[in-house]
């Protein structure tokens, strides 16, 4: 039986801020996260830490942004 590889969030934002466009679930899906439970948690988590963000592109369907790592630094204070 071999191991499957589970890439880690850092991995998901460099492959999301490589794309200034944006990528969507299904672009994820086919880049090497398949599953959708874990999907969904590592861009909630990259959420969370204002490093992405959400775009509605129709129906159910969102485009994936990164935020780039100085401003959601900037972001993060505001909280504060």
């Amino acid at each position: 039986m071999a191991l499957v590889q589970v890439p880690n969030t850092e991995e998901m934002y460099n492959y999301i801020a490589e794309r200034p466009g944006g990528v969507s679930l299904e672009d994820l899906s086919s880049a090497g996260w398949p599953d959708k439970t874990l999907r969904t948690n590592m861009v909630n988590h990259l959420l969370n830490q204002w490093l992405l963000e959400l775009v509605p592109a129709g129906g159910n369907n969102f485009i994936v942004k990164a935020i780039p790592v100085h401003l959601a630094d900037k972001l993060r204070r505001l909280d504060d």
